[in-house]
Formats: structure tokens, C-alpha cells, sequence
């Protein structure tokens, strides 16, 4: 059983605990920091002496590197198709390509279509928003007036 709980200190001694916990933690992140410099800083001093001391080999390591990294990336990149991908998708993908290009004006078309009858909508909407009863009972009996006026029984 951990006894280090119960001999734990009181809660008015809490924060000066925290700020040296942080302290710790402060501390320790520093000196990884400092370590971690110090390799980093003494690996690249010793990768320069390398070089300048074996040149040939370093240039011909790059290149191998070099040819065997874009190899990889070659090789990833260019697959060969599946016997379904060639002659199931590829006629169909065609096909399908053929078929938007055909309908696409008409697309076009139909949408240009739609937004004239949108906007005629609009209008006529407006129109009707500013349409007073009073005037359209006396467009509506002058038009009464001039239908009766044209017919002409015989």
C-alpha cells in the first residue's frame, strides 16, 4: 500500500507544491532541451567532418538515395490496369465522358432557363405585392367594359 498518500500535506500548502512541481517540470523540459542540443549540435559536427574527409562516398550514398527514392515513387505512381479497369471501366468511363459533353449545353441551357423563369417569378410576385384592391376593381371593370364592348353578336 502506497503510504506516501495518507502522509500527503495539508490542502493550505497547495500551491506552493504546484509551483514546485512546475519548477520540476520547468527544469527537466530544459534540460532535455539542452541535451537534445548538445547531440544534435555534436551528430551534424561529425557529419561534416565525414563529408569533407570521404567526399566520393557521400555524393555516391546521395545518389543511390536519390535513384532508389524516385524508383519507389515511379514504381507507386504507374500501375498497370486490371483486366476489368481496361475493358469494363475504361469503354464505360468513355462512354460516360461522351455523355456529359453531349448533355452539358443542354444542362447549361436549362439552368439559364430556369434562373428567366425565376427572376419572371420574382417580378410577378413584386407586381403582386404592389397591387391595390381599389385599382383592381376598376382594371378589372374597364377590361369587363372593353371585352363586352368588342363581342358583337350576330
Amino acid at each position: 500500500m502506497n503510504t506516501e498518500i495518507l502522509k500527503a500535506p495539508p490542502i493550505n500548502y497547495l500551491p506552493e507544491n504546484i509551483r514546485e512541481a512546475a519548477n520540476h517540470v520547468s527544469d527537466s523540459a530544459r534540460n532535455a532541451c539542452q541535451t537534445m542540443t548538445a547531440t544534435v549540435e555534436d551528430t551534424v559536427a561529425r557529419s561534416k567532418e565525414y563529408a569533407r574527409q570521404n567526399p566520393v562516398p557521400v555524393i555516391l550514398g546521395a545518389l543511390a538515395f536519390g535513384a532508389a527514392l524516385g524508383y519507389m515513387i515511379m514504381m507507386t505512381r504507374r500501375e498497370e490496369p486490371t483486366f476489368r479497369e481496361r475493358f469494363a471501366g475504361d469503354p464505360v468511363n468513355t462512354a460516360r465522358e461522351a455523355i456529359y459533353a453531349a448533355l452539358a449545353p443542354v444542362a447549361r441551357r436549362i439552368h439559364d432557363e430556369f434562373d428567366s423563369a425565376r427572376d419572371g417569378a420574382g417580378a410577378a410576385l413584386d407586381k403582386l405585392h404592389s397591387f391595390h384592391p381599389s385599382r383592381a376593381a376598376d382594371s378589372w371593370s374597364g377590361q369587363l367594359r372593353r371585352v363586352g364592348s368588342n363581342l358583337k353578336f350576330w
